[in-house]
């Protein structure tokens, strides 16, 4: 009796693996409109613990907060005031995309910032929930943004450059300026609240330092 061979298994072709980096990168108004959207309530809510807790921020957001704590004028106008300048650096040097975007942030940051109070009741915060809160929530709307071509203001402009032309990263560039905001608060505040500062600082660089890499992440 003849033994009955199984057919030999044919191992089918591995299917090809596409990359992502091989399709179109590129997002649509739609999604850049969300993206600007949820990077505004990022920084709001950051903004916002750090403000109720008397604790100070990176960036041009750090300084309109130190300003508005002993000025007569809101964070809001501060804000907006200090970003000017920044504005038609991005214009110059990142493109018109890339300006509008950063304006249109740029204004929706302190009005999220002025409303928000009307919504949410916060009485009393703890400086070290807000410094890494606060910090983390700044750091991931801003990291959002810079995902869509676009910038908080400020700092963050010309952070985004120098990485872009691959001299620095932006988290390095935006922890520099942040230690400068730090240095200028020692003088207004607390030594708890200037300590409670760094750390929201620090986990605000780090957001930019570990997670926006062009080596690593694509979309941006």
């Amino acid at each position: 009796m003849k033994k009955t061979e199984s057919p030999t298994p044919v191992n089918p072709s591995p299917a090809p693996v596409v990359s992502q980096a091989q399709g179109n990168g590129r997002q649509g108004p739609v999604e850049d409109g969300y993206a600007l959207f949820v990077s505004a309530i990022f920084i709001a809510m950051g903004l916002l613990l750090l403000q109720k807790a008397g604790l100070v921020t990176g960036g041009l957001a750090g300084v309109a907060l130190l300003l508005s704590y002993h000025g007569a004028l809101p964070f809001s106008v501060i804000f907006i005031g200090l970003s000017l300048p920044f504005m038609l650096f991005a214009l110059l040097t990142m493109g018109r995309g890339f300006a509008v975007k950063t304006l249109i942030l740029s204004v929706m940051i302190p009005a999220i910032v002025d409303m928000l109070p009307r919504f949410i009741m916060l009485d009393a915060v703890d400086q070290g929930a807000a410094a890494i809160m606060g910090g983390t929530l700044v750091g991931m709307g801003v990291m959002a943004a810079a995902r869509h071509s676009a910038s908080a203001g400020g700092v963050g402009v010309m952070a985004l450059w120098c990485q872009n032309k691959g001299w620095m990263k932006a988290g390095y560039i935006q922890l520099g300026f942040d230690i400068c905001v730090l240095i200028l608060s020692a003088w207004r505040l607390r030594v708890d609240q200037v300590l409670w500062s760094a750390i929201g600082m620090v986990a605000l660089s780090a957001i930019l330092i570990v997670w926006h890499r062009r080596d690593r992440y694509i979309g941006y």
